[in-house]
C-alpha cells in the first residue's frame, strides 16, 4: 500500500516535472516573442518620432519664408508710399495695387502664386509715373524689384514666385537669377591693334609754340680746285642753309558716357575710356608719322617722292631702292638697300617693316632651299635682327604688292623729328548733351623727316 502511494508521488513528481519543463519552453518562447515585438516597436517609435521632427523642421521652414515674404510685402507699401504718385494716376495705381494684393494674400493663404497679369500692371502703374520715358526699362525694372521680382533684358520676360518646391540655376525664371556671375572689375578681354614704334626709335622734342623751325645745313661748299703759287683764285660757290618748318596739328576724340553709366557701374568707366582714347590717338598718330600727307597731320617718311637720280642727294625726297622683283621682297634688294645707308648712319640704324613683310623674309632661301634667316635669331626672342641690324614690326608700313614700300632702313633718331606742343587734355562736359557727359580729348603734335638721307626705302619693284 505505501508501494502504490510511493508509486504514485513519484508519477505526480515526473508529471510535475514535465509541465515545468514545458513551462519554461513556453516561457522561453514567449520571451523571445516579447523581445521581439519590443524590438519592432522600439523602431517604429524611432521612426515615427523622425516623422515628426522632420515635419515640424518643414513646418518652421515654411513658416520661416511665409514671414520673409510677409517683410517684403511689408517693405511694399513703405516703398510704395515714398513714390509721391500724382493725383492723375492715383485710381490706375489703387486698381492694380488691389488686385496684387489680393492674389498676394492668396498665396498666403493657398500657396497660389500671383498671376503674372497682376504683377505686370502693378510694375507698369509705377512706370507710368516717370518723367523720362528714356528711363521706362529701368524704372520697370526697379518696380519689380520693389515687388520682389527680378526684370531680365529690355524689360521682358519678368518672373513671379513660382513653385517655391522646384528651382534651379539652369532656369533663370525658376531660380537662376537667384544666382550671380562672378562679375570681374578689370576689363581682361580686348581686341589688341599693332601700331608702329615711332616714338620709340625717333627724335622727340618739346616745343611751348605752334610751330618748330630746324636749319637745313645740306648744301654743299664747292672747292676750287688745286691752285699754283702764283695763281690768281677765282670766286667759288657758297652753301645755302635751308629751314624745316615742323607746324604742330591737333587731334581730337569725343567719347560719351551718361551720368548713371559712370555712377553705377561696377567698373571705373570713365578711367576705361581714358585707356581706349590714349590708345586710339597714339595709333593715329603713329600712322601719320609714318604714311601721313601732311595736311592738317603730321607728314610721314613714305609720303616723300624718289631722288630723281640714283645715289644723288635732293632736299624734301627720300631715295628708294628697288627689290629687284615686283611685288616680292629679295635678300638682294635687302643688301642693297641697307647697303645704300651713308655709313655715319649705320651705327644706329634699322629696319621697319609689317609682320607679313617679315613673314616674307622669314621664308628667303639660297639656291639648295636653306632658309637665309638665322633661325637661331628667331628662337631667342623679341630681339630680331635682321643682317646684324635691329628688326622693328610697323603695322603702318605698306602691305607686299607691286611697287609698295614695305621696307624702311635708316636712322630714326636722325631722320625723323616729333614734336610735342603739350600732352593729352581732357575737357569735361556735362552740360551740352545731357544726359550725357562728353569727354572732349586733345592731343597736339607734329612731325616730319629732319634729314633725307638718314632714311631709306624697299620699293617692290623689278626697277625704278
Amino acid at each position: 500500500m505505501a508501494k502504490d502511494k510511493m508509486d504514485d508521488v513519484l508519477k505526480g513528481l515526473s508529471d510535475i516535472r514535465e509541465i515545468a519543463e514545458k513551462s519554461k519552453d513556453v516561457g522561453a518562447e514567449a520571451k523571445a516573442q516579447i523581445e521581439e515585438l519590443g524590438s519592432d516597436t522600439s523602431a517604429k517609435i524611432a521612426e515615427i518620432q523622425g516623422k515628426n521632427l522632420a515635419a515640424e523642421a518643414e513646418s518652421k521652414k515654411l513658416q520661416s519664408e511665409i514671414d520673409a515674404i510677409k517683410e517684403e510685402y511689408k517693405d511694399l507699401h513703405k516703398k510704395a508710399n515714398k513714390l509721391n504718385i500724382p493725383e492723375s494716376g492715383m485710381d490706375e495705381f489703387a486698381a492694380a495695387h488691389s488686385k496684387f494684393k489680393g492674389e498676394f494674400a492668396s498665396y498666403l493663404r493657398k500657396g497660389v502664386a500671383p498671376s503674372s497679369e497682376a504683377v505686370e500692371e502693378l510694375a507698369n502703374a509705377y512706370v507710368k509715373q516717370s518723367i523720362d520715358v528714356n528711363d521706362d526699362r529701368l524704372l520697370k525694372n526697379a518696380a519689380y524689384d520693389m515687388i520682389g521680382e527680378q526684370g531680365v533684358e529690355d524689360g521682358k520676360g519678368f518672373y513671379t514666385f513660382g513653385d517655391m518646391k522646384s528651382v534651379s540655376t539652369g532656369n533663370n525664371p525658376d531660380g537662376g537669377y537667384m544666382v550671380r556671375p562672378d562679375q570681374r572689375t578689370d576689363v581682361s578681354v580686348s581686341r589688341i591693334f599693332e601700331s608702329s614704334p615711332m616714338r620709340a626709335i625717333s627724335q622727340i622734342i618739346t616745343t611751348g609754340s605752334n610751330e618748330v623751325e630746324l636749319p637745313i645745313d645740306d648744301n654743299e661748299s664747292v672747292s676750287g680746285g688745286w691752285v699754283g703759287e702764283t695763281t690768281s683764285p677765282t670766286e667759288t660757290g657758297t652753301p645755302a642753309v635751308g629751314v624745316l618748318k615742323i607746324p604742330v596739328h591737333e587731334q581730337y576724340a569725343e567719347p560719351r558716357a551718361t551720368q548713371k553709366m559712370l555712377d553705377d557701374s561696377f567698373v571705373d568707366i570713365e578711367a576705361w575710356l581714358s585707356r581706349k582714347t590714349n590708345d586710339i590717338l597714339t595709333r593715329t598718330e603713329n600712322t601719320a608719322f609714318v604714311s601721313g600727307d601732311g595736311s592738317q597731320k603730321p607728314k610721314g617718311f613714305l609720303s616723300y617722292a624718289n631722288w630723281t637720280t640714283p645715289g644723288s642727294y635732293e632736299r624734301n625726297k627720300i631715295e628708294q631702292i628697288a627689290s629687284g622683283t615686283n611685288g616680292q621682297i629679295t635678300a638682294d634688294g635687302l643688301r642693297n638697300l641697307q647697303g645704300s645707308l651713308v655709313e655715319a648712319y649705320q651705327p644706329g640704324a634699322s629696319f621697319l617693316m609689317k609682320r607679313d613683310g617679315f613673314t616674307a623674309v622669314s621664308l628667303l632661301k639660297d639656291g639648295q632651299g636653306r632658309y637665309l634667316l638665322n633661325e637661331r635669331l628667331l628662337a631667342e626672342g623679341a630681339d630680331i635682327r635682321l643682317l646684324g641690324k635691329p628688326l622693328f614690326f610697323a603695322d603702318d608700313m605698306q602691305s607686299i604688292a607691286t611697287d609698295s614700300l614695305s621696307v624702311a632702313y635708316g636712322d630714326y633718331g636722325v631722320g625723323y623729328t616729333i614734336v610735342d606742343r603739350m600732352g593729352i587734355r581732357v575737357l569735361r562736359d556735362p552740360f551740352t548733351a545731357k544726359p550725357f557727359i562728353k569727354f572732349y580729348t586733345t592731343k597736339r603734335v607734329g612731325g616730319d623727316v629732319s634729314n633725307y638721307q638718314a632714311i631709306k626705302t624697299l620699293k617692290l619693284a623689278a626697277s625704278l
